[in-house]
């Protein structure tokens, strides 16, 4: 659902701003999406190492 939110703020912020209409007009985009654990449980520490974790494989590619 985040992601879906977040590709149509772009969409709609680069029709606005920048008059994109057809596809050639957009910004090439990446969207990686990390396997964290339950984000509506509070464990921070755990959120963090994760994050840092996937992060480092990021550099790696």
């Amino acid at each position: 659902m985040a992601r879906a939110l977040l590709t149509k703020k772009i969409i709609e912020i680069c029709q606005k701003k920048y008059s994109c209409i057809n596809d050639k007009d957009f910004p090439k985009r990446i969207l990686f999406s990390y396997p964290f654990s339950e984000m509506l449980k509070p464990n921070t520490k755990k959120q963090i190492e994760e994050f840092q974790e996937n992060k480092q494989k990021d550099y790696e590619l």
